[in-house]
């Protein structure tokens, strides 16, 4: 069992190395803009399904392999435990380590404090095209707001293009789009 024990600490630490390094996560945020002036956001993270939905999941299993070597592998060398007890006390400890960091990574991700300013407080905000707004297509401003860039995507009612480098004004917004006109 200790080459179990050791295999399974081993992969365990890789993975978790690997996710601290390079930043591994169950899910994935895009934000894309083409040439054509195309966007696209993309969020894969799911609470649905609640605790069991962990199973799921490679943080899960990752952290539930490291502490079940890592606790298996210590019993062993460390005390006279028989290996039935030994496997017991790392199983345990391996799966209340993957369902509490993937519990844990759930809630912190649920609570995650958005820096966007509120939606009211945008509406009438001037802002300058970053990317052409054209008739009946959708383009990008950026704003400031309290000393930080916010980027929209905007589309407007007019029928001429808003160059990049236009001032324009928020008058609405809808769903993730800002409606602009130019500034006067």
């Amino acid at each position: 069992m200790l080459s179990f024990y050791l295999f399974s600490a081993v992969l365990g630490g890789i993975l978790v190395g690997f996710s601290a390094f390079f930043g591994a996560d169950d899910g994935h945020d895009t934000d894309t803009d083409t040439d054509t002036d195309s966007t696209h956001d993309s969020d894969s993270d799911s609470d649905s399904g609640g605790t069991w939905l962990a199973l799921l999941s490679l943080r899960f299993w990752t952290y539930t392999l490291g502490a079940l070597g890592t606790t298996g592998a210590l019993l062993t060398w460390l005390t006279g435990l028989g290996s039935f007890a030994v496997l017991t006390a790392a199983i345990g400890t391996g799966l209340l380590a993957g369902f509490s960091i993937s519990t844990l990574m759930r809630l912190l991700k649920r609570s995650e404090s958005s820096s966007l300013p509120e939606r009211a407080n945008l509406l009438g905000a001037g802002a300058r095209v970053l990317v052409t707004v054209r008739p009946h297509e959708t383009g990008k401003v950026r704003l400031d707001v309290n000393g930080e860039l916010v980027d929209l995507l905007a589309v407007s009612d007019a029928e001429h293009t808003l160059e990049a480098g236009t001032q324009v004004i928020i008058v609405a917004l809808e769903g993730d789009k800002a409606r602009v006109i130019q500034h006067a």
